[in-house]
């Protein structure tokens, strides 16, 4: 009995797919979750200039550099690769001069971060926190007036605070998923769906798709079933 039940609700979930792009600012969650435990931590400390807190802003500084990077540029397969290598030949490259030359190279660049100093108070954190917080609730609010369903029937866009509705037969309708950026992947599971739906000469493209890969597994199940009962009809 509890296995009926089950493979109901499997069938049932599988009746249609519910699909929420969201923006790349979506990606900022590190900085925002950072923030949060930083603040928190230099305000039960109470001090800003010390080593500690010279620590925390430089790592803070290099999440948020890196999140901006991953906003930024599109971090490929063959792009992954090349900077992979030229970290690993960057870093030969230092021990070499150090051990040929007696070039300390790692120590000049950790004097040169702690001769900078970098600092933040508790308020800097948590106001950083607050704005990205209040980021992420108007992205969420987005993801549910501007969203697509897949069904056996029809590719449907929700759009609009009044819940405008645009409709595209679900028949013959192809569609492939692109991860282009292993970034994003990495991060979110996200990717980029797009389908072309029959009678539509330009594709519709929906980016920063979290969770991809049950997406297309749900969508490969929905409109194959369909093809299934259309075969079945004609018979």
């Amino acid at each position: 009995m509890g296995e009926d039940k089950g493979s109901e609700r499997a069938r049932h979930e599988t009746e249609r797919v519910v699909i929420r792009p969201w923006p790349k600012s979506v990606l900022l969650y590190p900085t925002l979750l950072l923030s949060v435990v930083f603040g928190l931590l230099v305000w039960r400390w109470g001090e800003t200039d010390s080593s500690r807190a010279h620590a925390l802003a430089t790592a803070w500084l290099v999440v948020f550099g890196a999140n901006l990077a991953v906003m930024t540029f599109q971090f490929s397969r063959v792009t992954s690769l090349a900077g992979a290598f030229a970290v690993l030949a960057a870093v030969f490259l230092a021990l070499f001069l150090g051990e040929k030359y007696d070039i300390r190279v790692f120590h000049w660049l950790t004097s040169v971060v702690r001769s900078l100093g970098p600092a933040a108070n508790a308020e800097f954190y948590l106001g950083i926190a607050g704005v990205l917080l209040l980021l992420f609730v108007l992205m969420f609010l987005r993801t549910r007036t501007d969203w697509w369903e897949v069904n056996q029937n029809l590719l449907i866009h929700h759009h609009g605070v009044m819940g405008n509705v645009e409709r595209w037969p679900a028949q013959n309708l192809r569609f492939t998923s692109e991860i282009e950026d292993l970034a994003e992947y990495a991060m979110l599971r996200s990717g980029t769906l797009v389908f072309l739906p029959p009678g539509e000469g330009k594709a519709i493209r929906l980016e920063t798709v979290p969770g991809i890969g049950r997406i297309e597994r749900a969508l490969k199940q929905i409109l194959s079933r369909m093809s299934v009962d259309i075969d079945e009809k004609k018979r």
